[in-house]
C-alpha cells in the first residue's frame, strides 16, 4: 500500500509544492486548505500515514487542530510534522512532534517523514 501524507496548509502554492515533492518519491499526497477540512477528511476517510500541519491558518489554527486530534483516540495515533514560518509556542525539543521552518528543505522533510512513520 502506498503511504499517504495529508498536507494541511492554507497556502495553495506551499501545499502544491509539498504534494509534488512527495508524489515524486512515491507517496500519495492529499491536501486540505484548512484545519476544519482536514478534520472532516480524517473523520470520513481512511487515515493517512502522517500529517504535515501548518500552524498559522485562518479559522481553526494548527494548535486548535492538534487539540481536536488529541481528543480523538483514533486520530491521536497519527504522527504530525509541524511546518510553519514561525516557531511554535512550545519549547523546541520538548518531544511533542518534529517542527520544520518554512521554506522547508525537501530532503529533511522526507527524512523526518520516514522517521516518524517507519516507512
Amino acid at each position: 500500500m502506498t503511504p499517504t501524507v495529508l498536507i494541511v496548509d492554507d497556502d495553495p502554492d506551499c501545499a502544491e509544492a509539498l504534494s509534488d515533492t512527495l508524489q515524486d518519491v512515491g507517496y500519495q499526497a492529499l491536501t486540505a486548505a484548512s484545519a476544519m477540512d482536514a478534520l472532516r477528511y480524517l473523520k470520513s476517510e481512511r487515515r493517512p500515514s502522517v500529517i504535515i500541519l501548518d500552524l498559522l491558518m485562518p479559522g481553526m489554527t494548527g494548535e486548535e487542530f492538534l487539540e481536536q486530534r488529541q481528543a480523538d483516540p483514533l486520530l491521536a495515533e497519527i504522527p504530525v510534522i509541524v511546518l510553519s514560518a514561525t516557531p511554535p509556542p512550545w519549547p523546541a525539543g520538548d518531544g511533542r512532534m518534529p517542527v520544520l521552518r518554512k521554506p522547508v528543505d525537501p530532503a529533511e522533510l522526507l527524512e523526518i517523514i520516514a522517521s516518524v512513520t517507519s516507512l
